[in-house]
Order: C-alpha cells, then structure tokens, then sequence
C-alpha cells in the first residue's frame, strides 16, 4: 500500500495533538522531540498505535516506540511501508 510521508506526518500530528491534549492548542514543530511535548512512554506508544489505526496499517509498534520527533515517526511508519 502506497501512502504519501505528508499524509502519514499529519495523522502522527493529529493524534500527538489528541493523546497529548495539553498541545491541542498550540503549534507545535514536527521536530519537537515528544519529551519535550510532555509524551511518556506509553503516550508515544498509543499515537504510533492511534496512527497505524487511522492509516489502516500494520507494522511492528516495536520499531516505532522510540522515535524521538513527530517527524521520525511519520519517517519510521513511511519507510515500514515501503521496505
């Protein structure tokens, strides 16, 4: 399934924004680091898994959990894509 990095790094955005609500108002960078956001473990978790569900797709939660930066989430989940 071929889906664009753009749309994977909004739905990464959009549930950063739901599971962190703290920042649903504010503008945040995609390169934020998600520590820095407020993200514990389990939050960076739930996103990766709130996305995947959103996207409709399946890959291992274990090679995204410890992506540091809303940007390389979206990265991690395009390139499980497209390996």
């Amino acid at each position: 399934m071929k889906i664009e990095r753009s749309k994977i790094l909004i739905e990464v955005l959009r549930n950063s924004k739901i599971v962190l609500s703290d920042i649903c108002d504010r503008d945040i960078s995609v390169t934020e680091h998600f520590v820095d956001l407020g993200a514990s473990s389990i939050d960076r978790a739930v996103i990766a898994d709130d996305t995947l569900a959103s996207l409709n797709v399946h890959i291992s939660l274990e090679e995204l959990i410890d992506s540091p930066t809303i940007s390389d989430l979206a990265d991690r989940i395009f390139q499980g894509l497209n390996c």
